[in-house]
């Protein structure tokens, strides 16, 4: 009991949750409003203050109405620059236009509409991801522009939008005002693709009706993988970039094509797990890709027919992303 109330009062752990509270998943737009703009002070706009409070005291003092005159003066023109800075976010309208899939370890790019439906300019806006990446932006009056939320990738699946910061310290930078966002948006992120050392022999042309046998012979049409370096092999077909990178010998491995159809199987790597398949596949599937070759994609949970282009290869790359192992279609 004692454990479980000392996390409740854990700072981030209060405040984090006062946050999903006060600022819910919502549709991909939002509007800012002013009971969802907060703002304080920032560590400039204390130390203005000091400073205000050191010249009252000293025109109280002295009896300097110059000294009293500065001092209001100064003041007004912080509170003046407080209401611009709040102003500065209020009534911006925010949306998400969409992502485009990444591999596990890249950058999953959200592109947001930042629109300025006032007169006036929007300057310093600054759109903050949990990781502290940032960037700031400048939105002209009655315009909208484009604008980008950085989030790093670790693994592959959906990875929804995270609650975001959009803030702003125009024009003085005495006053900090900000408020978060939640917006409703899932990211793809495609397994990482493998470097296919020793690969066993999976891009085989399959005749109709067959499955995987020795359908290929050794020869100098198709890129098969690496191998092994064997006394005697050519040196144009040595891996060099292997070697540049302290991976030792090995010689790439070419075949010629007795049919028309490649299949990608999960299978094939008995003794390996998961994740490490689906890396190896992402890698065969770019780059049977890249030959032209029509190629087909076997999984537990279900098997796509051959055939190639774009289209063909985001479904492909996107079946890996949300394979569940141990789970089957209906």
């Amino acid at each position: 009991m004692i454990t479980r109330l000392a996390s409740l009062l854990q700072p981030r752990t209060w405040m984090a949750r006062w946050i999903a509270q006060r600022h819910p998943r919502q549709n991909g737009i939002a509007t800012l409003h002013r009971q969802r703009i907060y703002i304080l002070p920032t560590r400039y706009g204390l130390l203005f203050a000091v400073m205000l409070l050191v010249i009252l005291l000293g025109a109280m003092n002295y009896g300097s109405n110059l000294a009293f005159a500065l001092c209001f003066l100064l003041g007004g023109l912080a509170l003046v620059g407080m209401y611009h800075t709040h102003d500065n976010l209020l009534q911006l309208k925010i949306e998400i236009l969409g992502v485009s899939p990444v591999f596990a370890g890249e950058t999953l790019r959200f592109q947001l509409r930042l629109e300025n439906p006032g007169s006036r300019a929007r300057y310093g806006i600054t759109i903050e991801s949990p990781e502290g990446q940032w960037a700031a932006y400048r939105v002209p009056p009655r315009q909208a522009i484009r604008a980008e939320l950085k989030i790093p990738t670790t693994q592959r699946g959906y990875l929804a939008c995270p609650r975001f910061a959009i803030s702003t310290e125009y024009p003085l930078a005495l006053f900090h005002a900000w408020t978060w966002l939640n917006l409703a948006a899932d990211g793809l992120v495609y397994p990482r693709p493998a470097e296919l050392i020793e690969q066993p022999q999976l891009s085989l042309r399959e005749r109709p009706g067959q499955h995987s046998q020795n359908n290929h012979l050794a020869g100098s049409e198709d890129f098969n993988g690496l191998r092994k370096y064997r006394s005697g092999d050519a040196q144009r077909h040595i891996a060099w970039r292997a070697v540049a990178r302290g991976r030792g010998l090995f010689t790439k491995e070419f075949v010629d094509a007795l049919d028309t159809e490649t299949w990608l199987n999960f299978n094939a790597w008995p003794n390996t797990d998961v994740e490490e398949r689906l890396s190896r596949l992402c890698a065969q599937i770019l780059a049977t890709e890249e030959r032209g070759s029509n190629y087909g994609l076997r999984l537990p949970t279900e098997a796509i027919k051959p055939d190639q282009g774009i289209t063909h290869q985001n479904a492909c790359l996107k079946a890996l992303a949300l394979f569940q192992h141990g789970k089957t279609r209906a």
